[in-house]
């Protein structure tokens, strides 16, 4: 599984998925509860549900993946989960 390039390892992260990991898996890589986000080239994206609440740092690179399909006062906060095309069905 590979992540996006980050400038340090401090900062949240975008793991990449093709589905196969078992919810226990990708709640232990977002730290809690998912939340189940629709990326606008129909991709999933798993984010902490509580994440804003957990006062999780800011994603950017989560955020402009995400920003397409949200509001613009959106944002992504904490460790994501994205899914290639496909693996929820």
């Amino acid at each position: 599984m590979n992540k996006l390039v980050t400038e340090s390892d401090e900062r949240p992260k975008c793991y990449f998925s093709d589905g196969s990991l078992p919810l226990q898996e990708i709640q232990k890589k977002v730290g809690g509860y998912i939340r189940i986000v629709t990326l606008s080239d129909n991709r999933k994206m798993a984010v902490n549900d509580d994440g804003l609440l957990m006062n999780l740092p800011y994603n950017k690179e989560a955020t402009e993946l995400a920003q397409p399909s949200m509001s613009p006062d959106d944002y992504i906060v904490g460790d994501v989960v994205v899914f290639s095309k496909g693996a929820f069905r």
